[in-house]
């Protein structure tokens, strides 16, 4: 009885691959999802795996300005010129590819009613763990005005750490600029395998998939964001140095 049970699968599963039926994978629903957790199971038997597509998704960055700091037009300016072909902004809970940690703080140098500050700013980037991705960028503003009114010394002191953050962004964060990181969606096919009987083995091949995606250089962050039982399809979000992996990551996939 259990060779005849054996021999049925067996047969069953050399028909399906002989057959030579291609099934085509729906796009991904959301390129930008909470991470799914890792591994994930399925009681189903499969086998080798194909890298069979790699597409650039724009970076999602996230913008948190620190405790101490209590100046929200700053960050507002910043997530609008995130918004481009290169890069979003997302809030709350929202994944992301990036964290910008700002902190923008006001010092009084003359009191009122001639009044004069100075403004410091200073601007981090990281993974979502706290990676750093980039040295922590510093700017100071000083008028040598005096103004009578807070709110007129405040928006002179921002409209010059405006123009030292579009300066800093145009390398980071611009389209057409000199780029460190991409995102790549990265998808494999997890073919049925027929000599190893193991229910477990989707969760053996995701494993072995995070781990070597995860080791290979010049890559920051990845994240499961599809593992579709049905197609056999398991897709990553993964951030990585454009200039470590000049063509993708598919060229490091071995």
């Amino acid at each position: 009885m259990k060779k005849q049970t054996f021999g049925t699968m067996a047969i069953t599963a050399l028909m399906l691959l002989g057959c030579g039926c291609a099934v085509t994978p729906d796009p991904v629903p959301n390129p930008n999802p909470n991470p799914l957790p890792e591994p994930i199971h399925f009681p189903i038997i499969w086998g080798d795996n194909e890298l069979f597509e790699e597409k650039n998704t724009p970076l999602a960055v996230r913008v948190v300005p620190s405790v101490a700091s209590h100046e929200s037009r700053l960050c507002s300016q910043i997530k609008e010129r995130l918004n481009n072909s290169y890069s979003m902004s997302v809030e709350g809970n929202t994944p992301c590819d990036m964290q910008v940690n700002v902190h923008s703080e006001f010092k009084v140098i003359v009191p009122l009613p001639q009044l004069r500050m100075y403004h410091n700013l200073e601007i981090g980037v990281a993974t979502p763990t706290g990676e750093p991705l980039y040295s922590v960028w510093q700017h100071k503003s000083e008028v040598a005005e005096a103004y009578s009114s807070d709110d007129a010394c405040r928006n002179a002191l921002l409209a010059s750490a405006m123009r030292g953050v579009d300066n800093w962004m145009k390398n980071i964060f611009t389209p057409g600029g000199n780029q460190t990181f991409a995102v790549s969606i990265v998808r494999f096919r997890i073919a049925y395998y027929l000599v190893d009987l193991n229910f477990s083995r989707m969760e053996t091949e995701q494993r072995t998939l995070l781990n070597k995606l995860r080791k290979i250089k010049g890559v920051y962050d990845v994240r499961i964001i599809e593992s579709n039982a049905k197609n056999r399809i398991v897709s990553f979000r993964i951030l990585y140095r454009k200039d470590q992996l000049p063509y993708g990551i598919a060229s490091a996939v071995k």
